[in-house]
């Protein structure tokens, strides 16, 4: 006896659902990292901020460089920092993030901005510096992926922030 089509597709309506069920949570969890791995992009890019903060307000980290004059410290260019030479710019930066020292830099330059008597501030003819600290090499764990025993990583884009030395400086009132 023929059965009617009904009776032939009962299994179909569970296939499909399993289909789409996986597809559907396949972009759920993409989303959520991608979300994830924007937020770990801005707290990088916040740390950058607080690491050249704190080596605008504090002394030249490494030490070579506060004798330097500006002609010396523009070919310099940007030197690795380790827990020696710039440890107080990589734990204000780990305040936000967990960065290792090897994956920060560190740049002195003059700033063509002159001096700071021209600018009328109270530290007379102190040259005005442009700091730049740079995060370089980040690797981003990927969660979803991680979690299946893949191990994915990312390698994050380089971030920078730079200052100006004259930050520290108040006008002559």
């Amino acid at each position: 006896m023929n059965q009617p089509v009904f009776y032939r597709q009962k299994g179909v309506s569970m296939v499909e659902m399993a289909l789409i069920i996986a597809l559907f949570l396949s972009l759920v969890f993409a989303t959520f990292e991608f979300a994830l791995a924007v937020f770990y992009a801005s707290r990088l890019a916040e740390a950058t901020r607080a690491g050249v903060r704190y080596a605008v307000v504090s002394n030249a980290t490494m030490s070579d460089l506060a004798s330097m004059t500006c002609a010396q410290l523009d070919s310099v260019g940007f030197r690795q920092c380790d827990m020696t030479t710039c440890g107080g710019v990589v734990d204000q930066m780990n305040k936000f993030v967990k960065v290792d020292p090897s994956n920060v830099y560190i740049r002195y330059q003059c700033s063509s901005t002159g001096y700071t008597g021209q600018a009328g501030y109270s530290d007379a003819n102190q040259e005005i510096y442009s700091i730049t600290v740079k995060l370089q090499g980040i690797q981003y764990s990927l969660i979803m992926p991680g979690i299946l025993g893949l191990g994915a990583k990312i390698t994050m884009p380089s971030f920078e922030s730079t200052r100006l030395s004259e930050d520290l400086w108040s006008p002559v009132s």
